[in-house]
This record gives C-alpha cells, structure tokens and sequence, in this order.
C-alpha cells in the first residue's frame, strides 16, 4: 500500500488584477458596474480577483509630474504586494502607460485582451447556484446575477471620488439601427463586414445592434434582482444610473419598485436616451415623473446624445435625428424642469456633443457656436467646445476618414488627444479636412490647456 504523501506547501491561486487608471482627478466617473459583475462572476467560479485604481493629475506641471511618478510608484507596490499573475489595465489611454507599470506583473494588458466571452460562457455552464430567473439568451444579463464585487480599492491617498454612481442594467442595445451601408455620407466608403464594425445605427458608435431589442417581461425581473441586491449592499445609495436608451414602457414601475425598497431620501434615478425616443415618448415621461413625485424620487434626464446644431454634421455622424429635434427637447426639459422643479433632477446632465469632426467647415462652427448660446448649453454639459470626434477601427467613421486620407500617425499637439485629456482608450489620430478649421481647433484647444 503506497503511504499517503506529506502535505506540501499550500498552492497559492492565481490571481487578477483590474486596474483603471484615469487621467485626471474628477468627481464625474462613476463605478465601472459591469467590471464589479464581472469580477463577481470570477470569484463565484474560484478565481481570485481585485479591482483597484488610482488618478493621476493633469501633468500640466512640474509638481503634477512628481505626483504622478510617485502614484504610479505607488501603483507598481500594490501590484507586487497582491502578487498578481495578471493585470488587466482598463483605459490604457497610451502605451506609456502599460510600459510604466510592465516591470511589476508577469503579464500586463489592455483590458481589451481579457475574454469576456469565455468568462461568460463558463459562468453560464458553472454559476453557484440555478437562478429563479428563466434563461438568458444574453450573455451579461447572466453575468448580472452573480454577486457584484463593490470592494474597490483607490490607490491615491489623497483623492477619492465623492459620489458613488450605480449602473443598472436593462437593455444594453441601441434602439437606432437605420443601416449605414445606405448612408450618403458614407457613399464608397467599403464598411467591414467582419462583425467588427456595427453596420447600423450612429457612425461613430461602437454599441452592438445585432440583438433583438429584450421584452419588459425579461427586463424587469432582471432590474428588482439588481436593485434588491444594491440596496442591500449600498443602503445609502443615492444615484442609480438605467442603461437602457428606450425605457420608458416599464419606467412607472421601475420608479414603485425603487420607492418601495427604501433607499436613501432624495435618491435619483438617472435615464440615458435618445432625442427622438423622448420626444416620442413625452406622455410616459410625464406619468413617471408625476409619479416619482408622489414618492420622493428624483428623476435625471442624465444622458442624451445631442451631438451637434449643424444638420450637415448630423448626416455625417449618421445620428438620425435633426438640429430642430435637439432644439425642442432642450425646450421641452426646460418646460417640465419649470412644471416638476423639485423632481426632474438637472444639476448633473452630461449630455453627449461632438462639435470637431473631421469634416467640420466654418458654417457648421458659426451653426454650433449660435446655437450653445442660444439653448445656453453649458446647463446640459461642461467643456462642449472641446468635444471631439473620437476614431477606432471598430466605428464606421474611422473607416472613411482613413479612405479620405484624414487618418494621421499622431497629433501634433497632445492636447488634441481625447485619451491624454480625458483618459479615455487610445484612439486613432486625424487630421481635419479644412485647414482654416484645423488653426482654429488648436487655438481653442490651446486655450484651455
């Protein structure tokens, strides 16, 4: 009989790291809920799994450098200290910033490397427990069941976002799906047809349109599991943020269910949508706040992909909305701000525009510039001079401007680059096809630098 072998010492699990580091320190970013489920899912199968992140400064001075060497010191410690086999980086805004923390994991990546795909088909096959909830033929809407992790840890020891921003899940997909194959604005332009660009709705948008738009039926039960289980994790939550662009058939509801599980007085509940789905969809909109009025909520029209004044630029971006439909729902939000003043929620609106294209003219600058002050725009968004069209090979618009020869190497100014000021992905440089435009952009950007 073989004698039963002597314990060894213990196998340490293979861990993981997700870390975001952003660019500059603000109180605007708000919890990366689906990362939070996702390392959940990871934890329900066994794999150990942290998130963490840290904000640097602008980097606009000596005393910015110095602080963000010694933060990304700081960084480099606690990804030797947790022993991390790997670490996924999440708005790896250039590689710099990869190379500056290479040295301290065995593998450092872009988040983009992580496979979502696998985790969720084996979270399918394993999760810990069957679920109450019938199947779903959507992958994060499984993941959504898992127990999000919410222990995130800022490694900056002297700035922390002061606000906590919960994202609910509902229907992730975009309800606009007019076919960009058909667009004038995009006539010769050879699209691919591998799945890595979507086909349909906005050219300069990278959310999938392939699924089916969910029923309520499906929607809500998935949205009472999120909330109950956030109101039991975060009871003093006071800003839920719907992802879910065309929500207003089981919005009444939605805002009873939030009412009944109370949260934190003043709790408000943030839509994002489109202009045409609201102006559409007014009369829903008005029940809900009447509503949330009759219970205490607030509700946040929070984002709206306005984008632009000018109709050219509009065709361009294949937004399938009009300057006149942006015009009437600022007029329309004004309208029920006056009417429900203490429950349509305005302080925070972050609403999408782009005024630099790569195909603006002086025409559209005058359209635009006339137009912000005219709906007084700075109440909708901040900084909206110095929204700019951001290219990757996974939109429609990166695809013509490489055609039209606009794609460059490189800014010629860091300050162009939406990933340096904002943090936001690397992206793919460009040039603008007007050169009178181009002098004014980078003055303007110059300014505010």
């Amino acid at each position: 009989m073989t004698p039963p072998r002597a314990p060894g010492p213990p196998t340490k699990r293979a861990a993981i790291l997700f870390l975001t580091v952003f660019a500059k320190q603000e109180q605007s970013y708000f919890l990366d809920m689906q990362l939070c489920y996702l390392s959940g899912a990871l934890r329900a199968l066994g794999q150990d799994n942290d998130i963490a992140e840290a904000y640097l400064r602008r980097d606009l001075s000596a005393a910015d450098r110095t602080y963000n060497q010694a933060l990304l010191a700081r960084v480099r410690e606690a990804i030797i200290e947790g022993a991390y086999d790997k670490v996924y980086v999440l708005r790896a805004w250039g590689p710099e910033l990869l190379e500056a923390l290479r040295p301290s994991a065995p593998e450092l990546l872009p988040y983009e490397a992580f496979d979502e795909a696998d985790l969720r088909s084996r979270w399918r096959a394993q999760r810990a427990r069957p679920s109450e909830l019938a199947p779903e033929p959507d992958a994060l809407q499984e993941i959504l069941r898992a127990e999000p992790n919410l222990d995130v840890r800022t490694l900056n020891e002297d700035f922390r976002p002061a606000r906590e921003w919960l994202a609910l899940f509902g229907d992730e997909g975009c309800v606009y799906r007019r076919d960009l194959r058909k667009a004038p604005a995009l006539e010769g332009c050879e699209l691919p047809d591998d799945g890595s660009v979507s086909l349909r709705g906005c050219a300069f948008c990278e959310v999938s349109k392939g699924a089916p738009r969910r029923s309520v039926a499906r929607i809500l039960p998935s949205l009472e599991l999120q909330l109950t289980r956030l109101r039991r994790l975060r009871p003093a939550a006071r800003d839920l943020v719907l992802i879910d662009q065309a929500p207003f058939a089981y919005l009444p509801r939605l805002v009873s269910h939030v009412a009944s599980l109370d949260f934190a007085p003043g709790v408000t509940l943030h839509l994002q949508t489109r202009v045409d789905v609201l102006l559409a969809q007014r009369s829903r909109l008005e029940e809900s706040l009447r509503l949330a009025r009759d219970v205490g909520i607030r509700l946040s029209p929070y984002l709206i992909g306005v984008e632009n004044f000018s109709d050219r630029e509009l065709e361009i971006l294949h937004k399938g909305i009009t300057a006149r439909q942006n015009e009437a729902l600022l007029q329309l939000l004004d309208d029920l701000a006056g009417r429900y003043p203490d429950t349509l929620a305005t302080e925070d609106l972050s609403f999408g525009f782009i005024l630099w294209t790569p195909w603006t003219r002086m025409e559209d600058l005058r359209l635009n510039l006339a137009a912000l002050r005219r709906v007084r725009m700075t109440r909708f968004r901040g900084d909206e001079i110095l929204t700019k069209l951001r290219l990757s090979p996974r939109v429609a618009l990166f695809h013509k401007a490489r055609a039209e020869g606009l794609l460059v190497d490189r800014w010629p100014h860091d300050f162009l680059s939406n990933a340096q000021r904002y943090g936001y992905e690397e992206e793919s440089p460009w040039r603008f096809h007007d050169g009178q435009v181009g002098a004014a952009a980078e003055l303007v950007f110059s300014e505010y630098e």
